[in-house]
């Protein structure tokens, strides 16, 4: 009784996108299969986004990740990127021919789980993160202990991420600029 009771008293989250989704995104159809919320702390900052484990049985894993209404596309990178000079004042990364500057760091903390993932997950589960950008990428590093895992995002605007999920509720509302959005008044 104990042990349900303290289940049932534990915070609920539905996802946005509910999992066993289907959708077809950049061309491939992946399923979600899991679902964090994340909590990150930096400069004495807390702040909350949302990750979806995508799978595709020919694809593999990847991820979409949403914070304020700001979604990205991503995938683990081939390989460690090689470090650079500074770019700008900041530390630098150059990965797959783009050079990436150094954004952030951060202590991510999961705050709640569900389904299924490549990896054993938990709440209160805690890594360093790194972030690079070099809009419409961002370049994460995590790091738990000895491992270190890479992963390459790409900024995504919510009507691609409503599209390929069929989503038909109001998608979350844009707060601010994600720090990989792509400036729209670039000179082309």
């Amino acid at each position: 009784i104990k042990v349900v009771k303290k289940f049932s008293e534990k915070k609920q989250i539905e996802p946005f996108i509910p999992l066993g989704t289907e959708g077809k995104f950049k061309g491939v159809s992946y399923r979600v299969i899991g679902y964090l919320r994340r909590t990150g702390k930096s400069d004495g900052v807390l702040f909350s986004w949302d990750e979806y484990l995508l799978h595709n049985p020919a694809e593999g894993f990847r991820w979409l990740t949403e914070y304020d209404g700001h979604w990205n596309f991503a995938w683990p990178a081939n390989g460690a990127p090689t470090k650079t000079a500074t770019l700008k004042g900041q530390r630098a990364l150059l990965y797959d021919g783009r050079q990436y500057r150094h954004y952030e760091e951060s202590q991510a903390k999961v705050d709640y789980v569900a389904g299924e993932f490549y990896w054993r997950v938990s709440t209160d589960e805690t890594v360093k993160v790194n972030e690079y950008i070099a809009p419409p990428f961002v370049l994460s590093e995590e790091k738990s202990g000895k491992e270190i895992t890479w992963t390459v995002g790409e900024y995504t605007e919510p009507e691609a991420v409503k599209e390929a999920f069929a989503i038909t509720h109001t998608m979350p509302e844009q707060i601010g600029v994600a720090p990989n959005q792509p400036w729209p008044h670039e000179a082309g």
